[in-house]
């Protein structure tokens, strides 16, 4: 449904645009409440939370009406509304705000840089090509052994060790290349 779909809706009946918009978003809405939710509430606060998105929209439906980027609208009002009752549910139950933490900028500093050392560690890792980088990945990120990693892509345990040993030297050095050594990761 676009905003000029329920700019023509609203003219009807409030039930019938009302349960039109509703079919519509029920599933959109809920699956991004629940997502930002799930950890800290139950059911009822998460049925509470979606109402209370669709009450938002429902009173002031002229606000959003016309506008080609409802979808986008009606999320954004879904993931503030969420963030909104996250934050209540939390001081109500005392649990710290994970957004606190960014208030500290080591933080913030230390988190950039590693995600900016992960992201060129598995840039060199696919850099090894096909099949060492597949063998890297199933050894060192799923903890997969060389017989299971066989299996898997059809070869020899012998020769996915072998492959690993080799695949591992050319990683360090592409990781050397790119100015990160082995203590950073």
């Amino acid at each position: 449904m676009t905003g000029n779909e329920l700019k023509a809706l609203t003219g009807s009946s409030p039930n019938d645009w009302q349960r039109l918009f509703y079919d519509e978003y029920k599933s959109y809405v809920y699956t991004i409440v629940f997502n930002r939710l799930r950890r800290i509430a139950n059911i009822q606060d998460i049925e509470e939370c979606v109402s209370d998105v669709f009450t938002d929209i429902f009173l002031e439906p002229e606000r959003y009406a016309g506008s080609e980027e409802l979808r986008g609208i009606v999320g954004l009002i879904a993931k503030r509304r969420a963030i909104d009752y996250y934050r209540r549910l939390a001081d109500a139950r005392g649990i710290a705000d994970p957004l606190d933490r960014l208030a500290d900028d080591s933080d913030l500093e230390a988190f950039v840089e590693q995600r900016d050392i992960a992201r060129c560690v598995m840039n060199c890792i696919v850099a090894l090509g096909v099949p060492d980088s597949s063998i890297m990945l199933m050894k060192f990120y799923y903890g997969m052994t060389s017989p299971e990693i066989a299996k898997k892509l059809g070869m020899k345990p012998t020769a996915v060790r072998k492959r690993s040993q080799r695949a591992l030297v050319r990683l360090r050095e592409l990781l050397a290349q790119a100015g990160i050594d082995g203590k950073e990761w």
